[in-house]
């Protein structure tokens, strides 16, 4: 039998331990480097990812006006990813601002212009009435390139009270999306004067007639209801020939008064309208107490800059004999109230 001292079993104890110590040290510095590589790993990712997110974001979005984390939806994220597919091409709206002339469709259009899942055409091509012998193509040419998800548009306010447009624009598409912009008759009609009047002014040396004696018929003292710059204001008459067409579904009425006044909440239901994102929000609307309306904030690469109306809007309105004025508001006001029940709307004019 072989004899172990004390000594001898407390000295291989104690090696044993030291041992085991190194050991589980040395697995321990093992366990902290991979932790270290693991959290390094993540952190890069995450950041990858990150940079990857706002790479994508600025693509899909041609500038950082939209404001995607509020009102990101399942359908915003796939016009978005549409947006990064293919490459631009030129394409017949799917959307149009028909009109009314002088109600405010020259601001709608340059609101929506702002808009980076919007295309709309820079002028007024008038091709369902005055063009459309061209042809299709000839008006596809005519808008702008277009991505994939971006919608292309087109602006003629004559649309919507001229009579061969109707079945011209259902013939394109059934499924068409059609806007109007309508302000308060009167007001309306006064700002068609204008303009006419400046137009004639500046071609002839003619003293123009004035607003009341184009408004009423000399004969019976009453409202001219055929004069042409009253035709347009009568909307009623000229909705019910939309709606043998298309459903009240495809149309959306903008609010022109409020449009001047509250720009932001009017664009945003015309977003809501056509299915895409909302883009515009309050804080890139500016008023221009200089000129009398909203402009709109643009970031131009790292600078913003502010875009305004053209001067030729927001003219001054002439005042209207009082005995004139309460001619014109009884005779639209029947109007008015059918035009509130047919759209299911009232805009208390």
């Amino acid at each position: 039998m072989i004899m172990v001292s004390k000594d001898q079993v407390n000295f291989l104890y104690n090696d044993t331990e030291k041992g085991m110590l190194a050991s589980r040290s040395v697995c321990y510095r093992k366990v902290s480097r991979y932790k270290t590589v693991v959290c390094l790993f993540v952190v890069i990712v995450a950041a990858i990812l990150i940079t990857l997110g706002c790479l994508s974001e600025r693509f899909c979005l041609r500038e950082n006006t939209c404001e995607l984390t509020p009102v990101q939806t399942p359908d915003s994220l796939q016009l978005c990813k549409k947006l990064k597919e293919g490459s631009p091409r030129k394409k017949l709206p799917e959307a149009l601002i028909i009109g009314v002339r002088k109600a405010g469709t020259g601001a709608m259009r340059f609101y929506l212009d702002m808009h980076p899942y919007v295309e709309i055409a820079n002028a007024e091509i008038s091709f369902f009435d005055f063009e459309y012998e061209n042809g299709y193509e000839w008006y596809k040419n005519q808008l702008p390139m277009a991505m994939q998800g971006q919608l292309t548009m087109e602006k003629t306010s004559n649309y919507f009270h001229n009579k061969k447009t109707v079945d011209r624009i259902y013939n394109m598409s059934s499924a068409v999306k059609l806007i109007v912009v309508v302000r308060e008759p009167i007001e309306r009609t006064v700002s068609d004067y204008l303009q006419r009047k400046l137009k004639k002014s500046e071609n002839d040396d003619i003293e123009y007639p004035k607003f009341e004696d184009f408004v009423i018929d000399q004969t019976t003292g009453e409202v001219d209801g055929s004069e042409k710059i009253i035709k347009p204001s009568i909307y009623y008459k000229h909705l019910l020939k939309w709606l043998k067409y298309f459903p009240l579904e495809n149309l959306h009425f903008v609010d022109g008064g409020n449009l001047i006044l509250n720009p932001y909440e009017e664009v945003k239901k015309v977003e809501r309208f056509l299915g895409i994102p909302h883009c515009m929000t309050q804080d890139k609307f500016v008023f221009s107490s200089t000129k009398g309306f909203y402009c709109v904030k643009k970031n131009k690469g790292r600078r913003e800059e502010t875009k305004c109306l053209p001067e030729t809007k927001g003219r001054r309105h002439p005042l209207i004999d009082p005995v004139v004025m309460r001619k014109l508001k009884d005779f639209f006001r029947p109007w008015n109230e059918k035009f509130y029940r047919a759209i299911g709307r009232s805009f208390h004019w």
